[in-house]
């Protein structure tokens, strides 16, 4: 029996019940950073496009998030009935404002693991 205790001291693995809960934490986290990066760069896209857009023609088109919604084929975007407030937000909000908002979104967040991640209950 005192064989088996010291083998099991000894193991490199971890002995954590928990290993699946971690796993799929680190992989919503993982497809979290992922939809960030995925919105930061439609932001870029659509900031190349308007300016690409103002280098030929000498006139700035504005691609706001109401736009993106038109382009999907979203009736609401186009007729909206109800939440007409959040129709003109989305109308004046431009589209490359995606790139400070990830940013933005992505920093508060890694704060947050790493305050989370250096607790003394979990280090």
């Amino acid at each position: 029996m005192e064989k088996w205790r010291e083998e099991i001291k000894n193991d490199p693995r971890p002995q954590s019940e928990d290993m699946p809960l971690k796993t799929i934490v680190l992989w919503l986290i993982s497809a979290y950073v992922i939809a960030l990066m995925a919105m930061g760069l439609v932001g870029l896209i659509s900031l190349g496009y308007q300016v690409l857009g103002y280098l030929r023609t000498g006139q700035w088109t504005a691609v706001s998030l109401l736009d993106a919604l038109k382009y999907f084929g979203f009736t609401w975007a186009t007729k909206p009935v109800s939440w007409v407030g959040a129709h003109k937000i989305l109308d004046y909000l431009p589209m490359w404002g995606l790139i400070p908002a990830s940013i933005f979104i992505f920093s508060i967040t890694l704060a947050a693991l790493i305050k989370i991640g250096s607790s003394p209950r979990l280090g």
